[in-house]
């Protein structure tokens, strides 16, 4: 509730429903929560020299749905053009690391917030046209 509070307290031209963007912002910030804690838990299991790919996987999406999250954050200097590619990236990472997360059994946490993250970005795009 305390981003969509900011969003809307913020001044700036009117643009993307705040509402919307709010919502991206804390489900892309939660991805990459459950991407890093997924990412760490294979750290420790014996094979992780086989699990390379799946942990870089899960903490490029991490970062990417922070950045994406942060430059939502900042609605007064959206360069609509920057904002959609920078969506579809971080729709493409985040089902890649949904994909990675089902593979290696991570369990149904990081998949959903992944695919959480695939949506709010989608939605998101259709709002910003």
């Amino acid at each position: 509730m305390l981003i969509r509070e900011m969003l809307h307290a913020l001044p700036g031209e009117q643009g993307p429903d705040r509402a919307v963007i709010a919502d991206a912002v804390r489900t892309l910030f939660d991805c990459a929560q459950a991407c890093t804690a997924c990412a760490d838990a294979s750290l420790s299991e014996e094979r992780m020299t086989s699990l390379r790919t799946s942990i870089r996987t899960s903490l490029d999406c991490a970062d990417l749905c922070e950045a994406t999250a942060r430059m939502l954050s900042q609605p007064g200097a959206y360069d609509d053009d920057l904002i959609r590619a920078q969506l579809r990236a971080c729709v493409e990472l985040c089902i890649r690391s949904a994909g990675e997360c089902d593979r290696r059994g991570r369990g149904p946490i990081c998949v959903e917030a992944c695919r959480s993250g695939v949506e709010s970005c989608l939605t998101l795009l259709v709002e910003l046209g």
